[in-house]
């Protein structure tokens, strides 16, 4: 089956009955700008099950950038030698290159599950929100999972008496040397999340106590509360030096449990409304309020990462999720960039933003 779309508006709703494919539009985009599904991590379950190979095709015209097309084909057939392959301009990318060539922001009622959920759900978010426009996090985040991969089979052999404790040296010093400058990122960008969005939940709770924070939760950073006071390089240091006594301090214990203790892998994000942590206390009201502002806020740092450059908004069928007032907030945010909307009823959708939209029916 082939579907070809010309998007001509700002605004374009997807609207028909649940099982018509919606969803899947804004999977075939958000695929595109993140290498990613955001349903599933096997790209095999993209493929029609009559079909043994997909392919998304998407020409876009950046405000600020040269027209490009991206091309995304994955495969379950072994004869043809590839998985998934991306392409730009007809020129074949690894994944890292494709990566964020289009910026975008999610937003779905699945989405409440980041602040609900386990913490590797929120590292993979702060991640792959980094990655999207700083290469170097992305490179060094793979090193991450090598060092930590190789560091805990030695872990291992050296608690069975197969290797010795010295061979830890190397990797000891990698782990923290990667981690540095992993957690200094991941810090920075929650700093600007936490600030921009309790900006906007006063507005959506419309009560100016209201004080919503993200906080960034490493155990390295726990050890002195003042890294407000020090630069980026000076800080980047400091985590090193202290990654590197924690891991000594450590070792024994690490070696008698055969993996990693300390490190990035281990660091959590909490959502803080007055002083109470939004997942054990917050009603579902106000956990919809910090999603949509924490979304508001990322949308924020990828204008500001791509030179003023809105990122592509992706809402699955979020506004009868929304009351009046978050639905509201939701509008201001859909009028500075394209936005992609999917919903099963038109009466859903904000009258004037429906005049405005390209509508684009699935029966």
């Amino acid at each position: 089956m082939k579907l070809e779309l010309n998007f001509i508006s700002p605004t374009i709703i997807i609207v028909g009955p649940n099982g018509r494919g919606k969803t899947n539009l804004l999977e075939a985009i958000y695929q595109a700008g993140t290498t990613k599904s955001f349903r599933t991590i096997y790209n095999t379950q993209l493929i029609n099950y009559q079909a043994d190979f997909c392919r998304i095709e998407i020409l876009t015209k950046p405000q600020t950038d040269p027209q490009f097309l991206i091309e995304v084909a994955i495969n379950r057939n072994p004869a043809r030698g590839f998985l998934k392959k991306f392409k730009i301009n007809h020129v074949t990318k690894k994944l890292t290159q494709a990566l964020g060539k289009i910026k975008v922001v999610f937003f779905s009622p699945e989405s409440l599950n980041l602040i609900t959920g386990s913490p590797t759900a929120r590292r993979k978010y702060l991640d792959l929100l980094i990655s999207l426009v700083d290469k170097k996090y992305l490179r060094l985040l793979l090193v991450l999972f090598r060092v930590l991969k190789n560091r805990n089979k030695l872990l291992e052999a050296i608690g069975e008496g197969r290797s010795e404790e010295g061979e830890l040296n190397f990797w000891n010093k990698e782990l923290a040397r990667v981690a540095s400058y992993i957690i200094l990122r991941r810090w920075q960008v929650t700093k600007f999340l936490s600030s921009y969005s309790q900006e906007s939940y006063r507005e959506i709770s419309q009560k100016l106590e209201d004080r919503m924070r993200i906080k960034y939760l490493s155990r390295p950073m726990e050890s002195r509360g003042d890294w407000d006071k020090l630069v980026a390089d000076k800080f980047q240091k400091e985590i090193f030096i202290i990654m590197r006594k924690m891991i000594t301090e450590k070792q024994s214990q690490e070696i008698a449990q055969g993996r990693s203790l300390i490190g990035p892998q281990r660091d959590n994000l909490i959502f803080v409304l007055n002083d109470h942590d939004l997942s054990a206390f917050g009603s579902r009201g106000e956990v919809r309020s910090a999603i949509l502002a924490l979304k508001i806020a990322e949308a924020q740092y990828l204008a500001q990462k791509s030179s003023g450059e809105p990122p592509v908004l992706l809402l699955d069928d979020v506004f009868s999720e929304l009351d009046q007032m978050r639905r509201k907030k939701l509008l201001k945010l859909i009028n500075k960039t394209q936005t992609f909307i999917t919903t099963t009823e038109l009466g859903k959708i904000d009258p004037a933003l429906k005049k405005k939209a390209q509508i684009i029916k699935l029966v």
